[in-house]
């Protein structure tokens, strides 16, 4: 065999989403032997779409896995695999709650290799998706010819005694590079000011606990009577919720959504602590983004120590109450612009093993040893 035809799942296709910063670092960088299309359930938006075109992958987009389109969805996804299906060798699953229903499938169109790749450490935000997804998670685990994960949280959660390989969620660190520029650019786009801004990006949903945040930020703007803005960078279906949450809490003025945006690097910059009180991540690949960009994190504890990359990493129980939260960010002083520009965070993040070029070395060798 002279080239290798892979098929990979993803929830979702937009920018800021992780899985889909995971997905489209190793596929920029994957040889040319090594063919890549994606087929998703939720594309808002068409940037890394056209990115994938751009070097020749294909995009396919099929309607969520919700009550009400679940007889569609399968009915799609059926015909899918009976047109296309033989078009592929391995189908790289990382939607681990749908990998019951892609399998089979795969197996009946000759797909002999179907990888499912564990990105969490929990099985859902909230306890009635936890109950829904345990079943699903479950009968896709049994069905895996190979098991992938991002950390040894995420691999000991999902496949328990099953063997996994650990292949992380690595970045190209020069692309989240500090730029002076783009901070006062943007800055004085949103009219930050000489405010210490907190910021987070990820998908607006339970788990990224958004709401927390500015409940963090009200203790520090309204209790401390602190000059802090915050920057929500990402879209999803909370986002109505949380406008309504920061309205009721008179802070409209101290916090930007941003929605998605096409160079987080950009926003990183305009930030002066990056905070993620995640319910549970399997690594949380903008934790390492935002070291690489030059800045201080502060996370939950249902984050893996995987991703502290050696600089101020500083992990507050998700139970410790907003004041203690804020507590804990007060004392954090803003790195200087001279000292986020230091080469020494890429080198960091490449000492930690999360270099691009080395893990997709990696993953090129497992995909072709699967087919051996």
């Amino acid at each position: 065999m002279n080239y290798l035809r892979v098929l990979s799942v993803t929830p979702s296709f937009n920018v800021c989403g992780g899985i889909e910063s995971y997905s489209m670092n190793y596929f920029r960088r994957l040889p040319d032997d090594i063919y890549m299309d994606f087929i998703t359930h939720d594309c808002t938006d068409d940037t890394l779409k056209k990115q994938v075109r751009k070097r020749g992958g294909r995009v396919y987009t099929l309607p969520p896995f919700g009550a009400s389109d679940l007889p569609r969805t399968l009915g799609m996804l059926r015909r899918f695999f009976q047109i296309k299906g033989q078009n592929y060798d391995i189908l790289h699953c990382n939607m681990a709650n749908a990998a019951c229903f892609y399998f089979p499938l795969a197996k009946r169109a000759g797909i002999t290799v179907r990888l499912l790749h564990s990105h969490q450490d929990k099985a859902a935000d909230t306890r009635a998706h936890a109950l829904r997804n345990i079943p699903l998670l479950a009968a896709g685990e049994r069905m895996a010819t190979h098991r992938v994960a991002c950390s040894r949280q995420a691999g000991d959660f999902l496949f328990h005694d099953h063997p996994y390989t650990v292949i992380r969620n690595a970045i190209d660190a020069k692309q989240f590079r500090f730029d002076s520029k783009k901070r006062k650019e943007l800055r004085d786009r949103y009219g930050f000011g000489d405010s210490v801004v907190l910021g987070t990006v990820g998908r607006l949903t339970e788990q990224k606990n958004q709401k927390k945040l500015i409940d963090i930020l009200r203790v520090l703007v309204q209790d401390k009577g602190l000059d802090y803005r915050l920057v929500i960078v990402g879209e999803g279906h909370l986002l109505d919720e949380l406008v309504r949450q920061t309205a009721a809490l008179s802070l409209e003025d101290r916090i930007v959504f941003t929605g998605s945006v096409a160079d987080v690097s950009d926003v990183l910059a305009t930030m002066d602590v990056f905070v993620l009180p995640s319910l549970y991540e399997g690594l949380g690949i903008v934790n390492i983004e935002a070291q690489a960009n030059g800045l201080p994190v502060v996370v939950s504890d249902r984050v893996p120590q995987d991703a502290d990359m050696g600089g101020v990493f500083i992990r507050v129980p998700l139970e410790a109450s907003d004041a203690q939260w804020a507590e804990t960010i007060q004392k954090i002083s803003p790195a200087k612009e001279q000292e986020r520009s230091d080469t020494a965070h890429l080198a960091r993040i490449r000492q930690h093993g999360y270099d691009l070029e080395t893990e997709t070395e990696k993953l090129e060798e497992f995909y072709w040893s699967t087919l051996r």
